[in-house]
């Protein structure tokens, strides 16, 4: 693994707060064995278990890695892929893709049973779930058999609503609500396959477009006023970024010779994950954040 020190400066609320640092030599777990692809890094709502999806043997299995105990578990089945994990804003189930053939469906796995079901009370091809801290909202990709895409949906369990909140020319993907339930972002995938990220409020206004930096993997801090995404900087490099929601104040949070892939912090604040590619091998890492 290469050596060095990535320093980042984290910024709360648009003000300056500390200055902190993660040390790339010393993390707390390393995933870097035989798998294919690693995928959709996910913290559990108390931030002390991550969930995530990784390739092996032409089959997505879902992983679990709790810090605490410093285990890691995997879950597969022989009959379906299950990729795309998210935890359930309960803290106590997961969300995952089901994937069968043209099949996709959004499953709900309870942990303590490990009973599924399926989330929706829909007819829909589905992907991609994202949850506030509501455990009655969810935003995910739903696929539109007109324009033959999948765009952006939320759906309300209370009132059992369905809204459709894009209905762009092409697909769209890796949808992300905020902690605060009022915004999401998501990627735009143009016909050149290049990514934009665009943000919508709950009403499916667009609030912000950031089509002057390549950029994907979209992810909240905490207080759902800054997010965080992996761009390419001047050099063409991929690195981490952080932007205001209100499009101020964009920073390249790290400086390294690596190519990033997916980033999020826990939201206790205490770790982050990050997913780097090496000579076309991925790697997963669990960091320690330190001030």
């Amino acid at each position: 693994m290469p050596k060095f020190l990535a320093f980042i400066s984290l910024f709360l609320l648009g003000q300056f707060t500390v200055a902190q640092t993660i040390d790339m030599e010393n993390p707390i777990f390393i995933l870097d064995s035989s798998y294919l692809s690693i995928e959709s890094p996910n913290w559990s709502p108390d931030g002390k278990s991550l969930v995530f999806s990784a390739l092996a043997d032409d089959k997505w299995s879902l992983f679990i890695y709790k810090i605490d105990e410093d285990t890691l578990i995997e879950f597969k089945h022989s009959n379906y892929n299950m990729r795309k994990p998210v935890w359930h804003s309960n803290g106590n189930s997961l969300v995952y893709d089901k994937i069968a053939d043209n099949y996709h469906r959004l499953v709900l796995f309870n942990l303590q049973t490990l009973e599924t079901k399926e989330l929706l009370n829909r007819e829909i091809n589905s992907s991609s779930a994202s949850f506030s801290e509501n455990p009655d909202l969810v935003c995910f990709l739903g696929f539109d058999k007109v324009s033959e895409t999948w765009q952006v949906y939320t759906y309300d369990f209370i009132y059992d609503n369905l809204n459709q909140l894009t209905t762009h020319k092409l697909s769209c993907n890796q949808p992300c609500f905020s902690p605060d339930g009022k915004h999401i972002i998501y990627e735009y995938i143009s016909e050149t396959h290049d990514t934009t990220l665009i943000m919508l409020n709950w009403y499916g206004n667009v609030e912000l477009k950031l089509d002057t930096i390549k950029s994907h993997s979209p992810s909240w801090h905490r207080n759902s006023w800054r997010f965080y995404f992996i761009g390419k900087n001047k050099v063409g490099e991929k690195e981490v970024f952080s932007l205001r929601k209100n499009g101020d104040a964009l920073i390249e949070i790290t400086d390294n010779s690596l190519q990033e892939i997916d980033f999020a912090i826990s939201p206790d604040g205490q770790n982050a994950v990050v997913i780097i590619e090496e000579e076309n091998v991925q790697k997963l890492l669990i960091i320690k954040v330190q001030e």
